[in-house]
């Protein structure tokens, strides 16, 4: 299941809050629902899709408070994060203010049984009833949005994404629950924690397919065994091609994203000639580390890089990336600095001893 998404909508000095019959204050928020595409003549449905996160924030917002997306305009490039009890991301939020002519009408939908309204940011700081991570996140909310200009922001009605460009949320689309679950837990299994399951890793990375699908993990994770036809189904349906099978299909592995060693000349192809286009995403918050003491390969074997820039790749790269880095392959193939090319178009490059120092950056590109 996809994160909780929710919005911060702020209004000057003032924030909508929601106000449980339980005493638990909070902001608009909610899980994702899946949306019916296509129903057969006997009712039956036959294909659905998460929503996307902006569909569930401003859905469950209207719901929450009766403010619609048209009233709203969305701070992009922002996303404030709360944490459940276990250190995990719980809830995804974004900033919004609020930009009706008029005074909000609040509403609950009937089933919300909740208080809403505009509350003082001061007001909100003294509240008891707010967890203090989440007074800490709307203060945050606030200094963002006092910082930000006109051109940061989207009307809320043009704001939602349709779900092919939200491949991470959308990665199993239209696959039974069951069979998408089985393939969000593949990349673990298959690039992370073999051996936790009880498989026998191979160097070139792969698993017996038999070994796989008879593991009783499924039986407790699942509640049933998967089958050499979710198998397939999964491999088809990934839209960035992670994982193939091997040995006439008795086989199967991970594309790349190795935790664990591997022998790289039997899973990549070696790269022995310059490539014009080298690139690795990353995020301005990690900039100034990047270029003193270079690239990582961090929890992985390698250091991840595409052949493009976000959104003209389908691995590689995240689209969400603020900065490209180019490398370059001359250089690094004249010092012995090898590199490869996974099945799925992905390059991949454990520089020396895990890093690759920033004279090997041809030009550093800020994306946004």
């Amino acid at each position: 299941m996809p994160l909780c998404r929710g919005l911060v909508v702020l209004r000057g000095h003032q924030v909508v809050t929601v106000s449980t019959p339980a005493g638990h204050a909070g902001l608009t928020k909610g899980k994702p629902e899946k949306i019916v595409e296509k129903v057969d003549a006997q009712g039956k449905t036959t294909k659905w899709r998460w929503e996307a996160p902006e569909e569930t924030a401003l859905r469950e917002t209207r719901e929450e408070s009766g403010i619609a997306p048209s009233d709203l305009q969305i701070l992009t490039g922002h996303e404030l994060l709360e944490y459940n009890d276990r250190g995990n991301p719980s809830v995804s939020y974004t900033v919004a203010r609020y930009v009706g002519e008029n005074e909000p009408i609040f509403h609950c939908e009937p089933d919300e049984q909740a208080r809403v309204g505009f509350q003082d940011l001061e007001a909100v700081a003294e509240d008891d009833s707010f967890l203090p991570q989440r007074q800490d996140l709307i203060a945050k909310a606030a200094e963002l949005l006092a910082a930000a200009v006109d051109d940061d922001f989207v009307s809320g009605d043009q704001w939602v994404v349709t779900p092919h460009q939200n491949p991470v949320l959308h990665e199993f689309y239209g696959l039974d629950p069951v069979v998408a679950k089985f393939g969000r837990k593949l990349s673990e299994i298959l690039r992370h924690h073999p051996e936790k399951y009880g498989l026998a890793i191979h160097p070139d990375a792969t698993v017996s397919v038999d070994e796989l699908l008879a593991a009783p993990y499924w039986l407790t994770y699942l509640k049933r065994a998967p089958t050499l036809e979710d198998l397939q189904q999964v491999i088809k349906s990934d839209k960035k091609s992670r994982f193939a099978f091997t040995d006439n299909d008795r086989r199967v592995r991970a594309q790349q994203g190795f935790s664990f060693p591997v022998d790289r000349d039997l899973v990549y192809e070696r790269i022995h000639e310059p490539l014009e286009v080298c690139i690795h995403g990353t995020y301005k918050r990690y900039l100034d580390s990047i270029q003193a003491e270079g690239l990582k390969v961090m929890d992985r074997e390698d250091i991840h890089c595409a052949t493009g820039l976000p959104g003209t790749v389908k691995s590689g790269m995240r689209p969400e990336c603020e900065v490209a880095i180019y490398l370059n392959t001359e250089l690094m193939l004249t010092d012995e600095i090898p590199i490869y090319r996974s099945g799925n178009g992905v390059l991949l490059t454990p520089g020396k001893k895990g890093v690759l120092k920033p004279c090997y950056f041809e030009k550093v590109v800020l994306l946004r």
